[in-house]
């Protein structure tokens, strides 16, 4: 069985979430792929559900008030059936809300390993490491790509001490500078974190095959 792709984007309100899932969508989506859009944290940017390039991205908003629900995932799954699950994370809820129900037997058999993005903006970073500790370092501990957007607007010095406390906790994720949030898309693309495109096309494909059976 080919599994659903699940991506959790992690960070606080304003950290640029919304923004990177909208980039990250536009350069690893293929044609015929559907795009699960779980938001989890509405922001001041909306996700675009523009079909552009011949792929199709469904967006449902889930209450931030409420726990996350085992049974709407399940049906929401069930129901769109999509190549891919993105989930824009409410950064003051433990993932472990999300690892209960990804751990269920039957979600579990049909999602595949969890990518995990941390999305930081670096002249918040040490009030949130003063204030919310516990949940900023299980995100980054968790995460396989961590972005520190807007690092133009700190000294160097302030930057280098950022990377010295995010190695601390993780030093296995790909760490990407962005000295401005509007720079995003041309540094994802120059540090080459995509993934390849042809071989999700065929992933994709196989999909829609099986499916139709």
């Amino acid at each position: 069985m080919i599994k659903i792709e699940i991506e959790i984007v992690t960070g606080f309100l304003g950290s640029g979430k919304t923004r990177f899932i909208n980039t990250w969508i536009q350069n690893t989506a293929v044609v015929g792929e559907k795009i699960l859009v779980l938001q989890w944290e509405e922001g001041e940017t909306a996700i675009d559900e523009s079909s552009k390039e011949g792929h199709t991205v469904l967006l449902k908003t889930l209450d931030s008030s409420k726990p996350l629900s085992y049974e709407s995932i399940l049906y929401m799954l069930t129901l769109h059936t999509p190549h891919r699950v993105i989930v824009e994370y409410n950064g003051t809820k433990k993932l472990e809300e999300l690892w209960v129900i990804l751990e269920d037997k039957k979600i579990s058999r049909m999602l595949g390993t969890p990518t995990i993005f941390h999305i930081t903006q670096a002249f918040t970073f040490e009030i949130f490491m003063m204030n919310m500790r516990s949940m900023l370092e299980e995100a980054i501990y968790h995460s396989d790509l961590i972005i520190i957007n807007n690092m133009g607007r700190m000294a160097s010095s302030g930057v280098e001490n950022i990377q010295k406390i995010i190695r601390q906790i993780n030093d296995r994720a790909i760490l990407l500078k962005v000295p401005d949030i509007s720079q995003l898309e041309n540094i994802i693309c120059e540090e080459k974190v995509i993934g390849n495109k042809i071989l999700k096309k065929c992933r994709v494909f196989l999909k829609q095959v099986i499916r139709r059976k």
